[in-house]
């Protein structure tokens, strides 16, 4: 069961993710404005481009996710999600307010789930704020937490050692809890990626809490899964790096760790201004 969870998890850490050039970074938030949804975390205006680079636990290959931020209207940023391994385009909207991003649904089904299939799978936006303004930070001196909350639907099919494993979700809360490193200076680290040394990169700890149902040979498990995840941003160019530190699964009131190890890097940004 334990290799059942960790392939669950492999499938889910996209959704967490969900749900990120090669210069140098130069530290600085002094961006000038450009629109409704130039957010310092996820900064969407038209042309702007990221590749990043998925790796899983399991020794494959990683995979690449191209996103491409079409155009913007009425405070919503149409972005295609480009699967370079498959080609297909798919296109999410993201909901602006004012710099902060309310909203951004899952990318395309097969960032979402790999080689999996799904059914009328769907993740509706409840309350919260997926990414603050940046004024949300700067006025606290970067010591910031906050939170936003979903329904996924649907059903996932997936391969394991031969055996199909559904994973259900009906009407399964999705909460997600953000908090910052620090304040002030603490809160940046000095991280490296393909794309590059970025200085100054912003980093935030996320708790992810889902309900789940996971069907195996006819046997449904239902529980909690929890994924605690560490991110990098760096302020006006996005999601430099995205790592699972550990899970857990909470079944009949006990908690079953799980170690899993899925990665999403940046590999290029090109800038759409």
């Amino acid at each position: 069961m334990k290799s059942k969870f960790a392939t669950l998890l492999a499938v889910v850490v996209l959704l967490a993710a969900s749900l990120a050039c090669g210069t140098q970074s130069t530290g600085g938030t002094d961006q000038p404005a450009a629109g409704p949804c130039y957010n310092v975390l996820f900064p969407f205006v038209p042309g702007n481009q990221w590749i990043y680079q998925i790796s899983a636990e399991d020794g494959s290959e990683p995979s690449k996710l191209g996103l491409t931020v079409e155009k913007v209207e009425d405070s919503r940023a149409f972005i295609n999600a480009l699967d370079m391994s498959t080609g297909v385009i798919t296109q999410t909207v993201a909901e602006c307010d004012d710099g902060a991003i309310t909203n951004f649904p899952a990318l395309t089904q097969t960032m979402l789930i790999g080689n999996a299939a799904a059914s009328e799978f769907s993740l509706e936006y409840v309350a919260g704020v997926f990414a603050p303004a940046e004024s949300a930070f700067t006025g606290n001196d970067w010591l910031y937490n906050w939170t936003s909350d979903f329904i996924a639907t649907g059903s996932i099919q997936v391969q394991d050692e031969g055996e199909t494993m559904t994973i259900v979700l009906q009407d399964s809360p999705v909460h997600l809890a953000w908090q910052t490193a620090g304040s002030g200076d603490a809160a940046f680290e000095t991280v490296t990626v393909p794309a590059g040394t970025f200085d100054r990169a912003l980093k935030i700890q996320r708790v992810m809490t889902m309900n789940i149902s996971l069907v195996v040979e006819g046997m449904s498990v239902s529980g909690t899964l929890t994924l605690r995840t560490t991110q990098w941003f760096e302020p006006f160019t996005g999601l430099l790096k995205s790592q699972i530190d550990s899970g857990d699964v909470t079944y009949m009131g006990l908690i079953f760790p799980i170690s899993v190890k899925s990665t999403v890097e940046l590999v290029e940004f090109r800038s759409g201004q």
